[in-house]
C-alpha cells in the first residue's frame, strides 16, 4: 500500500516558441521530489498510455487542449485565460489523482512521466506517432 500523501503543483510559464508549457511539481509528504517541464502532449500520451494499458480503472479525463477552433479565434484574452486556469487545474487533478492511487502511481508509465527530460520525451512521442 502506498502511504505517500503526494500533491501536484502546475505552474503554466505560457507560451515559448509557440508551444504552451507547464511546470510539473511533484511533492512527496510536502516535501519536492521532483521537478519536471512538460508540453500539453506530455500529459495527452500519459493518460492514453494508462487509458490502454490499465482500461480496468476510471482515470479524470484530461481536458481538451483548446476551444473549437472556430470559437477560439472569437474569444477575447480573459476568456482565453481562464480556460488555460481551467486546463491547468484540470491536468492538476487527473495527475494528483495518478500519482496517489495504489497501484497506477507504480506503473512504468507515471514514472517514465517524472524521469525523463523534454527531449527524450519529444523523441518517444514522435515514435509512437509513427505507429
Amino acid at each position: 500500500m502506498n502511504n505517500k500523501k503526494r500533491k501536484i503543483k502546475i505552474n503554466d510559464f505560457g507560451k515559448l516558441h509557440q508551444v504552451r508549457k507547464y511546470e510539473v511539481i511533484l511533492y512527496e509528504n510536502d516535501e519536492i521530489k521532483c521537478v519536471v517541464y512538460r508540453r500539453f502532449r506530455h500529459f495527452f500520451l500519459l493518460s492514453e498510455k494508462i487509458k490502454s494499458c490499465y482500461e480496468y480503472f476510471i482515470t479524470p479525463l484530461i481536458p481538451e487542449k483548446q476551444y473549437f477552433k472556430k470559437i477560439k479565434s472569437e474569444l477575447n484574452e480573459s476568456e482565453k485565460e481562464m480556460h488555460y486556469e481551467t486546463r491547468k487545474a484540470s491536468l492538476e487533478y487527473c495527475l494528483e489523482y495518478i500519482s496517489n492511487h495504489y497501484i497506477l502511481s507504480n506503473t512504468d508509465e507515471f514514472h517514465f512521466f517524472f524521469k525523463y527530460n523534454e527531449n527524450f520525451l519529444e523523441v518517444q512521442v514522435k515514435m509512437l506517432l509513427k505507429k
